[in-house]
C-alpha cells in the first residue's frame, strides 16, 4: 500500500512540474514577438540550411531538415528560405518554434521559382 501512495505521489509532482512548464512556453516566446527576429540563409555542401537570429543573438542554426528522419539539408535555397519565414512568424505570434511534419511536406512540395 505504501509503494502504491509513493506512485501516486510521485505521478502527481511530475504532471505538477509538467503544467508549470508548459504554462511557462508561451511567456518565454511571447518576450521574443516584441524584439527583432531575422533569418540568414547559408549553403553546404549537401544543399541549404538556415540561421535565426533574435536581436542580433544566433537563436536557431537548422542545418538539416526539421521533423523529418535522418539527416538531409534542404535541396532548394526557398525551401530552406520559407521554412526559416514561417518559424520567426510563430516566434511574432508567440509560438513554439517547429515546424511540423505536415508542415515541411508542404514546403518541401511547393515549386522552386
Amino acid at each position: 500500500m505504501k509503494k502504491i501512495v509513493m506512485i501516486i505521489k510521485h505521478r502527481t509532482v511530475v504532471i505538477f512540474v509538467s503544467a508549470m512548464i508548459a504554462a511557462a512556453i508561451p511567456f518565454f516566446f511571447h518576450e521574443h514577438a516584441q524584439q527583432d527576429v531575422s533569418y540568414k540563409i547559408f549553403k553546404k555542401d549537401s544543399g541549404w540550411g538556415y540561421d535565426i537570429s533574435v536581436n542580433g543573438k544566433l537563436f536557431i542554426h537548422q542545418e538539416n531538415l526539421p521533423s523529418l528522419a535522418g539527416k538531409r539539408s534542404f535541396t532548394e535555397e526557398s525551401h530552406a528560405e520559407n521554412t526559416a519565414m514561417l518559424i520567426i512568424n510563430k516566434i511574432k505570434r508567440g509560438q513554439l518554434p517547429v515546424v511540423t511534419k505536415f508542415e515541411i511536406q508542404q514546403i518541401l512540395s511547393e515549386k522552386c521559382p
